[in-house]
């Protein structure tokens, strides 16, 4: 059963993030295709109306768009549950369109349509922001949205309830793992090896509930802290733009300060909405760890009488002597002394005392106790009220930066000694033996991805023989090898007459003005002679020409033979 939990957790866990990663990718694909629509759109009304079915689908209200429709815990009222089946409601959808007319009307569609695609997608990011925010103030002054749920303040209810889950989960726990810590000490209770074997499985699977629900306290808490400093940011942006809105009734404002605080809004929704993912995810592990923490498979085996004689005999555990536990660990040799370092308080508080989160190694087991007596137990821990007078402290080590708490002072003495006694094979061999201590003790990151049990891959390896046949040298290999030897004597005499028959051969050609494939005729140029000569005055010196010729020689009734003189200057 604990196998099958461990199993279940990381399943889910992965489940979560591929989840969140393709509605992510899916919501993207829907955004960019909206935006391709509207901006082809031609007519105002069909570009009006898929600019209203955009702003529907980046508020997640439309169902089968890429969104989790259902990022809540599931019910009617889930604070994630915004699209009521599926869809957008009809009152959804008309406030949406009477907020976009009141931004966007429909008179300036034209002007819009004329735009280019990528001042339009620019555009509609930041109407969707302002129609949005409009909706949220409306939902939050009573003018409207009474179908759109109060995602902050649901959030906060379901994280409480939440919260008040898993503390009692591990509070229950806790008792269970030291009901069963003090059955498997106690050296008065006698059990065979088949109970011991059953009381260390049910023991190991108690204390894996106590991890994961330690583990989602800590989630939980963190996202309880962003919610509560959510709350004044969200009540801050609400009373800005409710005063800006009621004042602009009497002194008009610019458009462009309001529509800046309803963009102001939508941004903080839009962190609401990732919190309250977390919270969903949050309430799927919980009853994840819850189911499996009441299955019957792991009811408890022991005797009522074992429980209540084990715990009355254990001895009640003292305040260690915090200063006498330094002046050992720093008398030790200066060759252990420098490999760690005793921490007496718990390490959260820095010089500022600003808490952070310290993760302790092995969960906060102590690794002590599991090595030498193969019993694993809690590590004290002064943050918890029961472990606050008797903490022993902690060890801090130089060589892997990491955090270790012990159950007892004693423990502490031990690893202090001696740390990497503690760290080395004979840890594994244990963890070999009992593999739910691998998610347990936190060890699986520094397993490999691929594991083969011994006996279950076998590999036969058959000895394999090939025949082929060769032949050896024998005589000298010549240096020069002459590749155009030819041994067939037709070839040569063929050879013999062609070489003949050349003698005999002669080229005859013949340059022409038409032979073009012998010249290139585009490239050739033949420049003017020079027909002037530059001077001092620029004229021409050549002598005058004269001719002269008879008319009339053809002899018609009106000729006239005469001799005409014509005188050319240049």
């Amino acid at each position: 059963e604990t196998l099958r939990l461990q199993s279940a957790i990381t399943q889910l866990q992965q489940e979560q993030v591929n989840s969140f990663r393709t509605d992510k990718v899916q919501h993207k694909a829907k955004t960019q295709r909206f935006l391709e629509d509207i901006c082809v759109k031609k007519d105002a009304n069909d570009a009006f109306m898929a600019i209203a079915l955009y702003i529907l689908h980046e508020c997640r209200l439309l169902g089968g768009s890429g969104n989790n429709s259902s990022v809540g815990g599931g019910g009617r009222n889930s604070p994630m549950n915004t699209t009521n089946g599926g869809g957008a409601s009809e009152s959804s959808q008309k406030e949406t369109l009477a907020a976009l007319e009141s931004v966007f009307p429909k008179a300036h569609m034209d002007r819009f349509i004329a735009q280019r695609d990528n001042e339009k997608v620019v555009q509609l990011e930041e109407i969707w922001r302002i129609v949005w925010g409009i909706r949220l103030y409306n939902k939050e002054t009573g003018k409207g949205g009474e179908d759109m749920p109060d995602l902050l303040r649901l959030t906060e209810r379901d994280l409480a309830d939440l919260i008040v889950r898993a503390e009692d989960l591990r509070s229950q726990m806790e008792h269970h793992a030291k009901m069963y810590a003090a059955v498997l000490r106690s050296p008065s209770i006698k059990l065979t090896t088949a109970q011991k074997r059953r009381v260390h499985d049910e023991y190991h699977h108690v204390l894996q509930v106590l991890v994961y629900s330690r583990s989602l306290l800590e989630t939980l808490t963190a996202v309880q802290a962003k919610v509560t400093e959510m709350r004044p940011k969200w009540n801050a942006a609400m009373q800005d733009a409710k005063n800006l809105v009621e004042g602009s009734e009497a002194n008009p404002v610019p458009k462009v300060t309001v529509y800046s605080k309803f963009i102001f809004i939508t941004e903080r929704w839009d962190s609401v909405f990732g919190l309250a993912r977390e919270v969903k995810d949050a309430t799927e592990l919980l009853d994840v760890i819850s189911e499996s923490a009441a299955s019957d498979a792991v009811a408890s085996t022991l005797r009522p009488t074992d429980s209540q004689n084990a715990l009355a005999s254990l001895a009640e555990d003292k305040p260690p002597n915090k200063r006498l536990l330094e002046s050992e660990i720093a008398s030790l040799p200066s060759s252990v002394d420098k490999t760690l370092e005793y921490l007496p308080n718990h390490p959260t508080v820095e010089q500022t005392g600003a808490p952070r989160n310290i993760n302790f190694e092995f969960n906060g087991f102590c690794i002590v106790s599991f090595v030498d007596s193969n019993l694993l137990l809690d590590g004290k821990n002064e943050l918890r009220p029961s472990d606050a007078a008797t903490s022993p402290g902690y060890i801090y080590l130089h060589a892997n930066s990491a955090h270790y708490s012990f159950y007892n002072d004693r423990a502490l003495r031990a690893f202090a000694r001696d740390p990497f006694k503690y760290l080395s094979q004979s840890l594994m061999q244990l963890v070999q033996a009992a593999p739910v201590t691998v998610y347990l003790l936190g060890l699986h990151p520094y397993l490999s991805k691929e594991v083969y049990l011994a006996g279950t891959r076998k590999v036969e390896v058959t000895a394999t023989v090939e025949k082929g046949e060769m032949s050896t040298q024998t005589g000298q290999i010549a240096a020069y090898k002459d590749t155009h030897y030819v041994w067939n004597e037709w070839e040569l005499r063929r050879l013999a007459l062609q070489l003949a028959a050349l003698r005999n051969k002669r080229t005859h050609s013949t340059q022409t003005n038409l032979s073009h494939f012998r010249r290139e005729n585009e490239t050739q140029a033949y420049p003017p002679k020079e027909q002037q000569t530059q001077t001092l005055l620029d004229a021409a010196i050549q002598p005058p020409r004269v001719r002269q010729y008879i008319k009339g020689l053809r002899g018609t009734e009106s000729s006239e033979i005469d001799v005409v003189k014509k005188t050319f200057q240049y």
